[in-house]
């Protein structure tokens, strides 16, 4: 431990053998505890990353929102279940950071003077559009930039964090409001849209959302580049009136607190009765980090639990609406979408 960061206590090579073990539903309790430290290590990279990411927002002033999570417990599970080449010790999104643009322009703006960082992490797609899903989104119609990096870091105390890596997430307000849409809805419903297995119905109406904002947002096409304005705008109208996810959305109680500014805090989604958000914050990541561990085992089935961190309040609430059930920017996008298209 040093000034409270949990320090990588396990060679990559028992990283890999405990991920492998988990994947097979086999796991030890040792493999728990290497697991644990694996993703509380990476604590010290996202701190690392996130104030990059805010030294680089003083520049551009106000217009963007960034923030950071740990990786939930059973969503690495997950990944490493239905990605079965996956190794943990090479999962290069345990730690991510976002950053929230106001438009297209300005997201290219805020990644370039980003990358125009002196240090000396690796940029491990830096000569690849691999994750580029503004230019060839996803086939859910998932878009956004990503870029990953591997910690380089001199001296004898910072290099003991060195090869872990972190995954840096550019997003418009626009395409936020989508991916927080997909997010909303799984949590109210219980669906899986933002991993493809929702049914056929959702997975399109959020195909076609993402091509009318991409559209009337954007003026760019996503993967539905072969249908006209008036098809997508009149497909999305039947599938919406048949699904009533607009509908839904704009009804969804928003949870709209105050949290103390710059604290570690866990948002704890209940999924029995109404569905609430429940608020925990922590001045310093070790406690923040025993407790999250705490409840993703006591919570498991019961709860959406994840460990998140931004300047302030409005900060996270931006980063990360769908755990507020607040979808209305996405509800207004659409709306206009729709009218402009038809």
């Amino acid at each position: 431990m040093s000034h409270g960061w949990v320090v990588p206590e396990f060679g990559k090579s028992r990283v890999a053998a405990a991920g492998r073990r988990i994947r097979k539903g086999r796991p030890t309790e040792e493999d728990w505890a290497v697991f644990e430290n694996w993703r509380r290590a990476h604590g010290y990279v996202l701190n690392t990353f996130q104030m990059r990411l805010r030294d680089t927002r003083k520049r551009f002033g106000a217009g963007v929102q960034v923030a950071q999570r740990h990786k939930r417990r059973p969503t690495i599970v997950d990944k490493l279940v239905r990605e079965p080449n996956m190794q943990l010790a090479n999962m290069h999104d345990i730690a991510g950071c976002r950053a929230i643009c106001e438009n297209i322009e300005q997201l290219y703006r805020f990644r370039d003077t980003f990358l125009d960082s002196r240090a000396k992490h690796i940029h491990l797609n830096a000569n690849s559009d691999k994750y580029d899903y503004i230019s060839t989104p996803k086939l859910s119609g998932y878009r956004g930039m990503h870029e990953v990096y591997e910690t380089r870091l001199d001296g004898a105390s910072g290099s003991r964090w060195n090869g872990l890596k972190v995954e840096i997430q550019f997003r418009t307000r626009a395409q936020h409001a989508w991916a927080t849409a997909v997010e909303t809805v799984d949590l109210l419903n219980g669906e899986r849209a933002k991993f493809g297995e929702a049914s056929p119905e959702l997975q399109r109406f959020f195909v076609l959302a993402s091509e009318i904002i991409a559209r009337s947002q954007e003026d760019t096409r996503g993967t539905l580049s072969e249908l006209s304005n008036r098809d997508v705008a009149r497909e999305f109208g039947r599938l919406n009136s048949e699904l009533g996810i607009v509908n839904r959305l704009t009804n969804a109680v928003a949870t709209n607190p105050t949290i103390p500014r710059g604290r570690n805090t866990i948002l704890i989604f209940h999924f029995e009765g109404e569905r609430q958000l429940e608020i925990r914050t922590y001045e310093t990541i070790t406690p923040a980090q025993e407790a999250y561990s705490k409840l993703e085992s006591e919570m498991e089935g019961l709860a959406d639990v994840v460990l998140v961190k931004g300047e302030d309040t409005d900060d996270l609430r931006k980063a990360f609406q769908n755990y507020f059930t607040d979808a209305q920017d996405f509800v207004k996008l659409v709306a206009e979408g729709q009218r402009a298209l038809q």
